[in-house]
């Protein structure tokens, strides 16, 4: 058994990072998140991690003190199985199909060939010189790696479920395919694989290995169901063990290690018919198994990378840990630093000096973080739980704890010079005193009716927008006794919010990008705004140029401010990924030589750069039509038309399918797709939408 995928975890309905743009393309990231699969090299001992979209290489030759020795293999999509062979990693990437990785220098991975494949590549297991993927929708499907440069797909064989795992035993692939249970298919000819049996089970096969003529499946609800399959065209199940939500089995001897989502599980199984439970180290979560020697080595989603000593199988008890991120909420940059606000997890401070080859220098852990801001050579870093803290990054490979205020709730923070504001659930602005670092001080505070979401400063006024759907600007020019000075309503919630030449720009969920004129403080007027595709969260400057992001795709959005009246989408850079994060002030972007670092969520920092200022473009599908302003996106079941003459939307094809009025137009009635607004003009320009339900 080599793989199972934990479904219940998953937080992205797709995984793989094929992305459209226009005018913006990835240049880097630091793809790391949950662990879903976890390998071994039993001869260096070495352990090979997958963590989001990458793999660490860790020196596990002391259990108890894990040696990162590599983050440096980036994957195309979140790794959901791996498999290890003399020197060749072979990684299961969702639907970014088979990655083929040489790991002979374990500090240098090389990327040696990848292999697209249909579904979603969950688990994979190697016969001979082909791998065989458990490719979830699209069954089984075996791929030629003889030549690791040039892997091809060789043969496959489509199963009636959802294939989330394999293992190999003779000529045959057991494969786990969820509501389907567990088949059982020749492989003996490769390139012509067949089903020869099948035994089915009472709830959702998610992982499988063999003992002998048997076969052991982890049933989620209903426990582990050991299977006969002495006869393979008619394999039936002999025993069961009652274990709750197993997630993976994997056999060691005459023991089986099965995985749960709260613990280690060692069952007897010299008795097939009879297993008994003999041991088990509860409180971790097991998705993924490996054994090397007298360990089980394990993934665990957020816990990352356990190691088990399982000597005595009565009694397993845990050897050393390895930390992983679980999700990037927030991004803020600082020279050749970024620092990333892991939930759940800490602060995580990254080199960024190459932008195509970040990577990972220093940790400050803290639970429930939530932002932070950088200034100088301190971060002032949020937990909702427990607060405020100053944290020394002199030397950001081992920052330190300065100072801290017990302020709970906190949402966001801004700070000016040795001022800082933070606000709160609780509906408060507080004003803190950080000259001296080991003892902030609240020296002033406000009453803002609704919690304040986003906060900007600028000399002597604060700019907030609130919950209540209100943009405020705030003296703080004694910061004793803060004054608000002037008030403006938002279409919608403001999440995000920057200021800059007598302006603020706000990502203001289904609005867009709302620019608001506070040349006269007390009088704010919104002046224009852009709905973008679905619901914007995240906003920054840079040049001429808004980068937004967008709570419910993974997506950015650039938006040409040279003219605030008159805002104008320049590009896009779309990951096609739908999220189900929840909440919205998630997914912000920071930006650092040209280049928007997106604080991507499970899929750790992407970094994309924005040509189209440089004057290069790209070509348009349509001939007759630019794709540079696109004067309208979808905000779910409304298309907004920023034009003020009439315009149409035109299918992919190019074929008009309804005229457009200024303002929202109901597109309820038209199917789920890719269209295109075309002002009616002599020079025709047109926007890309996506119209989703």
């Amino acid at each position: 058994m080599k793989r199972a995928v934990f479904i219940l975890c998953l937080h992205f309905a797709l995984n793989s990072l094929w992305a459209d743009s226009l005018d913006c393309r990835e240049v880097g990231s630091w793809p790391f998140g949950p662990s879903y699969a976890v390998a071994v090299d039993s001869l260096r001992n070495l352990a090979f991690l997958g963590s989001g979209g990458g793999v660490y290489i860790l020196d596990i030759s002391n259990p108890a003190r894990p040696v990162k020795l590599s983050e440096a293999i980036h994957t195309r999509g979140t790794v959901y199985g791996l498999c290890y062979h003399a020197s060749r990693l072979f990684v299961a990437a969702g639907s970014a199909g088979l990655e083929i990785w040489d790991v002979a220098t374990p500090a240098a991975p090389a990327l040696l060939g990848r292999c697209a494949l249909p579904g979603e590549a969950s688990s994979v297991a190697l016969y001979g010189s082909y791998l065989c993927v458990a490719a979830g929708g699209a069954g089984l499907r075996i791929v030629d790696v003889s030549n690791p440069q040039r892997p091809y797909e060789a043969g496959f064989c489509e199963t009636p479920g959802f294939a989330l795992d394999l293992t190999i035993t003779g000529y045959y692939a057991l494969v786990a395919d969820e509501e389907a249970g567990l088949r059982i298919i020749n492989i003996l000819t490769p390139q012509q694989p067949y089903e020869v049996g099948y035994c089915p089970t009472p709830d959702l096969a998610l992982g499988v290995d063999s003992y002998g003529n048997y076969a052991l499946v982890a049933d989620h609800l209903a426990g582990l169901r050991i299977i006969d399959i002495s006869n393979p065209r008619h394999p039936y199940e002999v025993a069961q063990y009652e274990i709750r939500y197993p997630v993976d089995v994997v056999t060691a001897g005459s023991y089986a290690c099965v995985g749960t989502e709260n613990a280690l599980n060692i069952l007897d199984i010299t008795n097939p018919l009879n297993p008994r439970l003999i041991g088990v180290c509860g409180g971790w979560t097991i998705l993924n198994i490996s054994l090397l020697g007298q360990y089980a080595v394990t993934a665990g989603y957020d816990l990352g990378l356990t190691i088990f000593n399982i000597s005595d199988p009565g009694q397993p008890r845990v050897a050393g840990t390895f930390d992983v991120p679980n999700s990037v909420i927030a991004v803020t940059t600082a020279g050749r630093l970024a620092f990333l606000a892991d939930e759940y997890s800490g602060l995580r401070i990254l080199d960024i000096s190459d932008l195509s080859n970040p990577y990972e220098i220093g940790f400050f852990p803290m639970p429930a973080i939530v932002c932070a801001a950088v200034s100088d050579s301190y971060a002032c870093v949020v937990d909702c739980d427990s607060g405020l803290y100053i944290v020394d990054i002199s030397n950001p490979r081992t920052p330190r704890a300065l100072g801290s205020l017990q302020i709970p709730e906190g949402i966001s923070v801004a700070r000016c010079s040795t001022l800082l504001l933070l606000s709160t659930e609780g509906e408060s602005l507080y004003m803190i005193d950080v000259a001296n670092p080991n003892q902030p001080q609240i020296v002033g505070g406000l009453h803002t009716k609704e919690p304040a979401l986003a906060i900007a400063v600028q000399d002597s006024l604060a700019y907030i927008s609130t919950y209540g759907c209100f943009f405020q600007i705030i003296s703080i020019a004694d910061p004793a006794n803060p004054q608000p000075v002037g008030l403006c309503e938002l279409p919608d919630f403001g999440y995000s919010l920057t200021v800059r030449d007598g302006y603020a720009c706000i990502a203001a969920g289904e609005a867009g990008l709302v620019i608001i004129d506070i040349s006269n403080p007390h009088k704010p007027e919104m002046v224009s705004y852009l709905p973008t595709l679905n619901y914007a969260v995240g906003v920054t400057l840079a040049g001429n140029y808004a980068y937004l992001t967008d709570e419910e795709w993974l997506l950015l959005d650039v938006i040409d401010i040279s003219n605030p009246e008159y805002p104008q989408e320049a590009g896009w850079y779309d990951y096609e990924l739908e999220t189900t994060w929840d909440d919205p002030t998630a997914f912000t972007v920071a930006t650092s030589n040209g280049c928007a670092l997106i604080a991507a969520g499970e899929l750790g920092l992407r970094i994309v750069q924005f040509y189209g200022g440089s004057g290069v473009r790209e070509e348009s599908a349509f001939p007759g039509i630019r794709q540079t302003a696109p004067g309208a996106t979808i905000s779910r079941n409304l298309v907004y038309s920023c034009f003020t003459g009439p315009a149409s939307l035109l299918d992919i094809t190019g074929r008009k399918v309804r005229d457009l009025h200024p303002g929202a137009n109901d597109v309820r009635q038209l199917a789920p797709g890719v269209y295109f607004v075309r002002q009616e003009s002599a020079a025709s320009r047109a926007g890309k939408i996506m119209i989703t339900r």
